[in-house]
């Protein structure tokens, strides 16, 4: 949705479906907006434990807004909680604020505590973009795993998908907004 210039603004848990033939759909797209050449957007919308601190502040933000989001899903995923929580608005916002989360846990690859970890950085300029995701770090987690033995996203015959992409520029891995692995 990034390369179709697309901000989400409200990705969560509830907004990603993964499907019977294991792809995953991103859905909701009910106060996403369309993106001109370098612009940024400024309202603050969608589900308060998902958004970025530059929106908690209240600055321009842009798809590394939406990566912040991806952030906490997959946190959320892996550790079963909110990578945020406050017992109100503006105790939610603090902690976003200060981007202090508890460690996601040891059984899960270095690579994939780094990818969240990137993706929750506070300042946007560090976080990766989508392609970047895509492109570089979803092929290289995917290939660690496989000489780990371990398993992740399954093909329809059970098999690791076989993602391979050069980090450069120009490689191009197919992106949709409904992913397909494999």
């Amino acid at each position: 949705m990034h390369d179709h210039n697309i901000l989400h603004r409200d990705l969560k848990t509830a907004n990603v479906f993964l499907n019977k033939d294991n792809s995953i759909k991103v859905g909701d797209f009910g106060i996403s907006k369309m993106m001109t050449t370098r612009a940024q957007a400024q309202t603050v919308l969608g589900t308060p434990y998902y958004i970025s601190p530059e929106m908690c502040e209240g600055k321009q933000y842009d798809q590394k807004s939406d990566i912040w989001a991806l952030g906490c899903i997959l946190y959320e995923m892996a550790c079963l909680q909110k990578t945020f929580e406050g017992s109100n608005l503006p105790a939610l916002v603090n902690k976003i604020m200060k981007g202090h989360f508890q460690p996601v846990p040891g059984g899960y690859s270095p690579g994939f505590r780094q990818l969240i970890h990137d993706l929750l950085q506070k300042d946007p300029v560090f976080r990766p973009t989508a392609a970047e995701i895509l492109d570089c770090r979803l092929p290289k987690l995917l290939d660690s795993l496989r000489e780990e033995g371990g398993h992740w996203f399954l093909d329809h015959d059970g098999s690791l998908p076989n993602l391979k992409a050069s980090c450069n520029r120009n490689s191009k891995v197919k992106r949709d907004v409904g992913v397909q692995l494999g």
